[in-house]
């Protein structure tokens, strides 16, 4: 493990990535402090103001300080991130030990499951699940999270069913070690590189997928300062005040890259074989 950190924080995309994390989520955590003005506060006669020394990044609509809503906004986001991933994980990563290592009719029922979820795309799964159950901020994280539930699932099979035929694992079952302690002793900490990869990579996705169903209006609710709400909100008034769309994207754009950043780096590190010389 002190390894993988090592090599992790020598490689130049993880710096990167890392220093763009870091300085969103130190924003979103510290948002109280740093932000100059109360996000939630309407000011008509400042309206649609532009950049300037007041307002950094500008007004919105009704006199609102951007930059503030879009520190507020990084909490919303961020938290949606990992709260989805992290459910779309331990589900997915749960169900795939099972199937991969019980296999039977316990593995040909989830992977038929697996087969029709990923037979939609998860924007429209989400939309879909959304629709279902109604805008707001835990259906919001429900339907990203079912979204990613099938990937782990495909991944951790695959990788326990080549660790369930290795003689280690063999010896330990013919020693009369439970199926639970093979699982989680043997098998789970092989899967481990593989799920820390794809969580990483899946972070960025789930952050675009909020932003997303926030724009449709379908996920966090105003007067709430959600990255997406707020481009969704701004396009009305693209080319009268187009720094409404502009800094609430650029957010987005930075902590997508910075979390592709980290799971491209992470996988090249966990890898031997992607390894530069």
């Amino acid at each position: 493990m002190n390894e993988v950190v090592h090599l992790l924080l020598r490689h130049r995309g993880a710096q990167i990535g890392l220093c763009i994390l870091l300085t969103i989520i130190s924003m979103a955590l510290f948002a109280d402090v740093l932000a100059p003005y109360d996000p939630y506060k309407a000011n008509l006669r400042d309206a649609l103001k532009p950049p300037s020394l007041d307002h950094p990044m500008g007004t919105d609509e009704i006199g609102r300080d951007i930059l503030s809503r879009i520190m507020y906004g990084a909490r919303f986001s961020l938290f949606i991130a990992f709260a989805s991933v992290a459910m779309g994980a331990i589900i997915g990563v749960s169900i795939g030990l099972l199937s991969g290592y019980y296999g039977g009719w316990i593995d040909y029922v989830v992977q038929r499951m697996t087969d029709i979820l990923l037979a939609l795309p998860g924007v429209v799964l989400a939309l879909a699940l959304v629709a279902v159950l109604g805008p707001g901020l835990t259906n919001l994280i429900i339907a990203v999270g079912i979204g990613f539930i099938p990937v782990y699932i495909r991944i951790v099979r695959g990788v326990t069913l080549q660790v369930k035929a290795m003689e280690y694992v063999t010896a330990a079952e013919m020693l009369g070690l439970s199926s639970l302690r093979v699982l989680f002793k043997h098998i789970l900490p092989n899967v481990f590189p593989s799920v820390m990869v794809q969580v990483t990579l899946h972070l960025g996705s789930a952050v675009l997928a909020a932003a997303g169903l926030g724009f449709l209006g379908l996920g966090v609710q105003p007067p709430n300062p959600e990255w997406g709400a707020m481009i969704g909100t701004g396009r009305n008034y693209i080319f009268r005040a187009p720094h409404l769309i502009i800094f609430p994207g650029l957010s987005l754009f930075l902590v997508v890259l910075g979390f592709n950043l980290l799971g491209a780096a992470l996988r090249e590190v966990l890898d031997p074989r992607l390894r530069r010389g």
